[in-house]
């Protein structure tokens, strides 16, 4: 893959900056915008290792003797589809920041909150409190419209396997990117006479060129997908500017008294 193939989006322009954590700011746009933040960091590296993934790629003294190419085009694949899924996970943490600070005006998140709700948010859970917010109150468009683009990227927009190869990887420990396991997960013997099956685990293969391809195609939606919630839960201005220095001062104090409170 060549960059030119994968755009780079200009999400680093909404990072807040530590004053605005003392300011006026919307303090739900602040945490989206924290969220959004870190989405960008790893599909910036994802996207590193699609570019490195590239077979005219000189590996330097990665590939001195230039034997280990195939092997280290797998390699850049295979890290390229896990921080890929990073931002899938993170995507569903930034709704959630939406949704909770749109529920609870009161709201005041910690940082062990915050590590409590990373853990602990799914797909399948952000559904749930979407839907149950929803059959609350009024229609809430915006609500009703971030759970249709998460619900369906995940239902018709993921790639096949997407998410399986991940979970794979997590418990299994990688794809066969060195092609030197069985093809076979059985080991035949005889001894006298009898046939005996040995199991012997084996790894999931990794297809070079499907995977490239299923990687770019991943890029643009994904891509596309995260444009289309910050529409939503974006807001465009923090309005920093209009804190006077007194506004300031108070919203400093005010801030220290709580709980190690990040908002």
């Amino acid at each position: 893959m060549d960059s030119k193939d994968l755009i780079l989006p200009k999400w680093s322009e909404y990072e807040p900056q530590a004053l605005d954590y003392c300011s006026n700011a919307n303090r739900q746009d602040l945490l989206c915008r924290f969220k959004l933040l870190q989405i960008y960091q790893n599909f910036c590296i994802a996207r590193i290792n699609c570019i490195f993934s590239n077979q005219n790629t000189n590996y330097g003294e990665l590939d001195p003797e230039g034997n280990n190419k195939g092997w280290l085009e797998k390699l850049f694949l295979q890290n390229a589809m896990i921080y890929y899924n990073f931002c899938i996970d993170l995507s569903w943490q930034m709704v959630y920041f939406y949704w909770i600070t749109k529920s609870d005006e009161k709201f005041n998140i910690t940082e062990e909150e915050i590590k409590k709700i990373e853990n602990d948010i799914t797909l399948e859970s952000l559904q749930e409190l979407l839907k149950y917010q929803l059959s609350l109150k009024k229609e809430n468009s915006n609500l009703r419209r971030l759970l249709e683009l998460i619900t369906e990227f995940w239902n018709n927009k993921l790639p096949d396997n997407f998410r399986e190869d991940y979970n794979y990887i997590k418990h299994r420990g990688a794809l066969d990117i060195f092609e030197n396991i069985r093809e076979d997960s059985n080991l035949p013997i005889e001894f006298k006479g009898h046939q005996i099956d040995i199991s012997i685990p084996k790894l999931k293969k990794l297809d070079l060129s499907q995977y490239a391809s299923m990687l770019k195609n991943f890029h643009q939606l994904f891509y596309e997908y995260i444009e289309e919630i910050i529409k939503i839960i974006i807001i465009p201005n923090l309005g920093t500017s209009k804190v006077t220095m007194k506004e300031f001062l108070e919203n400093i104090i005010n801030n220290s008294t709580k709980e190690k409170g990040i908002i």
